[in-house]
This record gives structure tokens, sequence and C-alpha cells, in this order.
């Protein structure tokens, strides 16, 4: 009987990490105050799994999101600690609305999406 080839291997999908604006803590701040998008301030890093997931995603993510602007900024972590990557830091109109981790493109869009809901639904 003859056996089934064996399927070359696939190349791994290279990822690439979206060139975000980056600002120093005062840049930001002064940024922030004038910003009318949602700014979305993104701490991650290459080496970690659900970082490089997210990056392979960003692609899709970004068309789904209405008014927002990844960034990224120097010394965030110490602004507002958060325990772990990738850390999604949400402000809008210049104050601080959350901390959203990633698990998946899907689940990053629903939780950002009930994010933007609330604040949309505190302004008179």
């Amino acid at each position: 009987p003859a056996q089934p080839s064996a399927q070359p291997a696939q190349p791994a999908q290279q990822i690439v990490k979206p060139n975000f604006p980056k600002y120093d803590k005062n840049s930001f701040i002064n940024y922030m105050k004038t910003e009318k998008k949602t700014i979305i301030v993104v701490d991650s890093d290459m080496e970690c799994g659900p970082c490089r997931e997210f990056y392979s995603n960003y692609q899709t993510i970004l068309p789904k999101l209405k008014d927002v602007i990844f960034i990224e900024v120097d010394g965030i972590k110490e602004m507002y600690p958060h325990n772990g990557i990738p850390a999604f830091n949400i402000y809008n109109y210049g104050r601080f609305i959350e901390i959203l981790g990633f698990f998946n493109a899907d689940v990053f869009i629903t939780n950002f999406e009930k994010i933007i809901s609330s604040i949309r639904a505190d302004i008179p």
C-alpha cells in the first residue's frame, strides 16, 4: 500500500511589530490633553507570546476600532502599574480609563467596544 506523502513544513509567519508613534512621559501627558481620538498605549515585547499574537492580528483589529490611535510611551508602567504584557492603557479626552489585556482579537475588540460604550454613556 502507498504511504501518504508528508506535507512540506509551512514556513513560520514572520511577525512584525507595528511602528507605533513613541512618546516620553511628559510629551504624552501634553499630547493626551489635546487628542480627540481614543488613545491606546501599548506595553508589549516581541518575546511575549500574547504580544506576538496581538501583532499578528493588528491589521485585522485596527479597522474594527473607530477613532483610535495606538502609541507607545516610555515609562507607562511607572505611571499606571500593571502585572502583565501585553497591556493596553486606554485614555479618552485626557483621562485614563482602563487597562485592557489581550486574549485574542475578537475578545479584545468586544472588550474595547464595551469600554467605549460605557464612556459614551457617561457623556451628557
